[in-house]
């Protein structure tokens, strides 16, 4: 049912028409998020410790919690704005690391806002989008040794690999 393709490929309706897909980054670029944070924050010149980093996604799954439970004991201050599951998640943070709950103007002021879905986002500090057909990922990608070429892209190709266990998630990192 997945497709990948060359670069420029313009027939995705046709292949549409008979059930076919492109293959998407989402799952792998959300189970990378923590590292991916982490690489943001290191190119912006933010040390982890000092950062403010928000999460932001329609409701707190797995993605949210394993990413916050990965960022919380690193990062300054972790603010889940997440309407469906977001509080239950924040006062978890609370309870296991201390974390205090951000709302309102405290949340505001984000180092970095990550967002693991299509949610409105007012941060002004800098922005991954870790969703969708062409993840925004500030200039990071996401690379494995030994990846065999591939003319069409990179990231679906990964994708792919990485969810047919030909790479194991150990061997994917952040340039």
């Amino acid at each position: 049912r997945r497709v990948l393709t060359g670069p420029g490929f313009c027939g995705w309706d046709l292949l549409r028409e008979w059930g076919l897909i492109p293959v998407s980054p989402e799952p792998l670029v959300q189970s990378m998020a923590a590292p991916l944070v982490l690489a943001a924050l290191e190119r912006r010149g933010i040390l982890p410790e000092r950062a403010r980093v928000a999460l932001a996604a329609p409701r707190a799954n797995r993605a949210v919690y394993q990413t916050a439970m990965a960022l919380c004991p690193r990062v300054r201050q972790l603010l889940v704005a997440a309407p469906d599951g977001g509080e239950a998640l924040a006062d978890l943070l609370r309870e296991e690391f201390g974390m205090p709950r951000l709302e309102g103007e405290e949340g505001r002021g984000a180092d970095l806002t990550v967002r693991l879905g299509n949610v409105p986002c007012s941060g002004s500090g800098g922005r991954l989008d870790l969703f969708g057909p062409r993840p925004g990922l500030l200039g990071l990608e996401l690379d494995a040794e030994g990846l065999p070429p591939f003319e069409g892209e990179k990231l679906p190709f990964l994708t792919l690999l990485w969810e047919e266990g030909r790479i194991p998630p150990g061997n994917i990192r952040v340039i």
